[in-house]
């Protein structure tokens, strides 16, 4: 160790290529990820190297690995944090996400439009409770009160009006 601080940079290549696998198996174990390992690796023994004036006489297996095991672990946070990663299919896979929530936000958008069109056909009675409660999102109670009605009649009132609309729905079907 002395002669790795005083320059001898040849021996810490050593320490690299002794202890490589080592660290490669416990990132490997840790992250369960083999495509980042060569870069935590990197992480890891550039550590080892800042840190090196700390280290006290012991196992230094045993350092190393607990150095590998914190730098590990800081790789799986990130990688929690930040789930859309530049590797190509992941992006593939969050482009087809997005395409298929767009094409949801637009079927169900439509389909809101058809919905509240047929609201409107629905006998007064049945529109006007069936919007409070969809579209302004009241509660029954809230309904029963603006209607001047009782909770059980608005949801009497909203089965009917679902019904209607699901036989409405079905017939404008092709």
């Amino acid at each position: 160790m002395k002669s790795i601080l005083n320059g001898h940079t040849d021996k810490f290549e050593y320490l690299i290529s002794k202890y490589q696998n080592y660290v490669f198996a416990i990132i490997l174990n840790i992250t369960g990820e083999s495509s980042d390992i060569p870069d935590i690796a990197q992480e890891v023994f550039l550590s080892v190297f800042r840190s090196l004036s700390s280290y006290r006489s012991g196992s230094f297996k045993s350092w190393l690995g607990k150095i590998t095991v914190s730098r590990a672990i800081d790789w799986k946070r990130v990688q929690a944090r930040a789930p859309n990663r530049e590797n190509g299919i992941e992006i593939d896979n969050l482009a087809q996400d997005n395409m298929v929530s767009l094409e949801n936000l637009i079927i169900n958008r439509d389909s809101r439009k058809q919905v509240k069109k047929l609201c409107q056909e629905l006998p007064d009675k049945y529109s006007s409770t069936i919007e409070k409660y969809y579209f302004d999102e009241k509660s029954y109670e809230q309904i029963a009160v603006e209607e001047g009605i009782s909770v059980k009649t608005v949801e009497s009132r909203l089965y009917r009006a679902r019904t209607i609309l699901k036989e409405r729905w079905e017939g404008d079907m092709p």
